[in-house]
């Protein structure tokens, strides 16, 4: 059996949220029925997410996950932190989860634990993506291993991955939406798309009824994603219940505030989401930025649920026909308008529920794992 490795400097699913990380875990998860898979994570990342050796000790243990916990007092880092140096030591953390091998080090040993690992173990193919990928396509190409990149957004660092990717001649580059892909063009390697893929059904006992589900919803209510917007929507629409449930950091930091409205009910980030899809009768997403692609809109349409959003980026691709993309996006008044058409014309809305929720299913793990395996073995010479 070929050993796949994925290394990048986040975290991983699910001790972050964010879109890059699930879709990379689907991935993994399809890809560990036909290969053996390694991979390699920080347990204290500097990029994008925080989180410590509680999340993940807490996380394994709730899962009743079988783990290794060890340190090296012998093996020791300088690190600056807060204009103080100070030592660190080296910490791992292995297990078995889902069909993969996992190995959690912290930060400072990670590259070096890496290069390790190729000399030891080597893989037949690495995978990497967003922060840290341009040195590991680098080492890659040193060891002469074969590489795959993922590219989820164009943020002005996505240039810079692909650059590296030119350089070091990755095997493959693989695009989250036909949108990223075309915004890359002048990209001269190999590359495709796979969309975010998502589970094959929503659970049996969660049902989208207009009466029963209560909630407009919006996840990750920050500036860039459109928070500020949803707050005008908000005071406009006093007669409406709305969810709001944080994603990469509190909205608060943007001078974003929910308190004091009678109408918002907030949680903080949920590993679960069925238990907010299953209170969603709509789902926003005002983002002001070009999205990669948005999984949230094809995670809740798989609950039935319509979708308004943003037409930027990736989105148009995502919301299909289960439900609509505002041009305007600034224009308050023409999200509210969308709003009521939707939620008071229960023909439209059924209507509207039956399409997103066909829609969806072009992202099941169902529908896509044969084509995913194909596409491996393919950069594996299978």
């Amino acid at each position: 059996m070929k050993k796949i490795l994925f290394l990048n400097g986040r975290t991983i699913y699910p001790y972050a949220l964010g879109g890059d990380l699930i879709s990379a875990w689907y991935v993994f998860k399809i890809l560990s029925k036909k290969f053996k898979i390694q991979i390699i994570a920080p347990i204290d990342p500097q990029y994008s997410f925080k989180v410590d050796e509680r999340n993940i000790l807490t996380h394994l243990r709730n899962s009743d996950v079988k783990f290794c916990d060890s340190s090296n007092y012998l093996k020791c880092k300088l690190i600056k932190s807060s204009g103080l140096i100070k030592p660190q030591f080296y910490q791992q953390i292995n297990y078995f989860e889902n069909g993969c091998n996992y190995r959690l080090i912290n930060n400072p040993f990670l590259l070096d634990e890496f290069k390790n690992y190729l000399e030891k173990d080597r893989p037949d193919l690495i995978i990497t993506q967003m922060e840290l990928s341009e040195k590991v396509l680098e080492i890659g190409a040193n060891y002469g291993i074969k590489t795959v990149l993922f590219i989820h957004d164009v943020m002005k660092t996505t240039y810079n991955y692909l650059e590296a990717a030119e350089k070091y001649k990755c095997s493959l580059v693989i695009f989250n939406s036909y949108f990223c892909q075309s915004k890359f063009k002048n990209f001269e390697g190999k590359s495709l798309v796979i969309y975010p893929l998502i589970g094959n059904c929503k659970p049996n006992n969660i049902v989208v009824d207009r009466t029963k589900n209560k909630y407009i919803t919006m996840i990750n209510p920050i500036r860039i994603k459109g928070g500020q917007l949803l707050k005008k929507i908000i005071e406009i629409m006093q007669d409406q219940k709305f969810l709001i449930v944080e994603g990469w950091y509190d909205s608060k930091i943007d001078n974003i505030s929910f308190d004091g409205y009678p109408n918002v009910i907030s949680l903080s980030s949920q590993i679960n989401m069925s238990k907010v899809y299953g209170k969603t009768k709509l789902l926003l997403v005002p983002t002001k930025i070009e999205e990669g692609f948005g999984r949230v809109v094809v995670e809740a349409q798989a609950y039935g649920i319509p979708v308004i959003a943003s037409n930027k980026g990736g989105l148009k691709e995502s919301v299909g026909l289960g439900g609509y993309n505002i041009e305007n996006i600034n224009n308050v008044q023409d999200w509210i308008n969308k709003i009521d058409k939707v939620l008071n014309n229960a023909r439209l809305y059924n209507k509207l529920s039956n399409l997103a929720q066909v829609n969806s299913k072009k992202f099941t793990i169902k529908n896509n794992e044969d084509n995913v395996v194909e596409i491996f073995k393919k950069v594996l010479n299978e």
